[in-house]
């Protein structure tokens, strides 16, 4: 739902009308209780909230059985101004208060227009966290995160059986800004879940380096002095040989990010790595290091996230 609300002639319906691309016949002008909801975008629902008051209904509980998730909703603010002396006016601007608080928590956005300029009050995007599907890395069990290795046949398989699931948002996918971390993994993954989208280019998404240690396994490496050392290492400071600590790859995700969410201007999908989305995750929703593993995705599997005016406030998994 969009909410759009400001007070009497600031130009609400004209605002609407541009930024939705809507037609006179897109929009259903409300006189009282009864809604059009064929219509895209319902105008003036402060009628309905005075017809509420009128007949004595409560106009949250007579929204809370519609289905408004795809609407564009107008509502003019009455809220301002001298109390009125006549009750039953006063009882309507009470209502619609109410209503007017219903709807913002409801909404995806919510957006006041005052002499024809608008004011985002709420943006709500959502994010899209895919770990790129199986490489032989995975499949040996290796240390790997910076080595660039392609995604193997199985992997190209099991992310097509997840598209046939319906589990993407393919729906949309013209809605959506796409991006990877550069890596041939993350790209080839996009294109096997999304077809031949365009795509930006995060770098700074990218997997732990483990240095020298890269496409090794923990059994070829169990001998090795320091490995084991920095393998017990509870502090996270220590880095393999050539490679980066933990500490500094939670921080360098962490950053970029509390950017990235601040930017957000639409539903975006980030196909990347299982330490990337871990550390991404943990960073917002998590409680210290120990939690980490709490948030770690399969092959092509991730998080859904609900982004509110540069916040991440709730997800679900993928």
């Amino acid at each position: 739902m969009e909410l759009i609300f400001g007070g009497a002639y600031q130009g609400k319906l004209d605002y609407a009308k541009e930024k939705y691309s809507l037609l006179d016949d897109d929009v259903f002008y409300c006189q009282g209780l009864k809604l059009d909801l064929n219509k895209k975008c319902i105008y003036g629902l402060e009628k309905f909230s005075l017809d509420c008051v009128k007949n004595g209904f409560d106009a949250v509980e007579m929204l809370e059985k519609l289905e408004l998730d795809d609407k564009i909703i107008i509502v003019c603010d009455i809220s301002c101004g001298v109390v009125p002396i006549d009750n039953t006016v006063r009882a309507w601007r009470e209502m619609n208060g109410k209503m007017l608080s219903y709807l913002s928590q409801k909404a995806r956005s919510v957006i006041r227009v005052f002499c024809g300029l608008a004011e985002v009050v709420k943006k709500t995007n959502k994010l899209y966290l895919i770990r790129h599907a199986l490489t032989e890395g995975v499949e040996k069990g290796w240390l790997y995160g910076a080595a660039d290795l392609p995604i193997t046949e199985n992997g190209i398989a099991i992310a097509k059986s997840y598209v046939n699931d319906g589990i993407y948002p393919l729906d949309n996918i013209g809605d959506l800004k796409f991006f990877v971390t550069g890596l041939t993994r993350t790209i080839q993954t996009l294109k096997t879940i999304f077809g031949d989208v365009e795509y930006g280019i995060i770098p700074a998404f990218q997997e732990v380096n483990y240095g020298d240690y890269e496409c090794k396994t923990v059994d070829e490496l169990k001998d090795d002095e320091y490995f084991n050392i920095w393998v017990n290492d509870t502090s996270r400071k220590l880095a393999p040989p050539n490679g980066e600590s933990y500490e500094h790859f939670y921080t360098r995700i962490k950053d970029r990010f509390d950017k990235f969410l601040l930017e957000m201007d639409s539903d975006c999908v980030i196909v990347c790595h299982g330490g990337t989305i871990g550390n991404m995750m943990n960073s917002v929703f998590g409680s210290g290091s120990e939690t980490f593993y709490n948030f770690l995705a399969q092959p092509c599997r991730g998080f859904i996230v609900d982004v509110v005016n540069g916040k991440a406030v709730s997800y679900k998994k993928l």
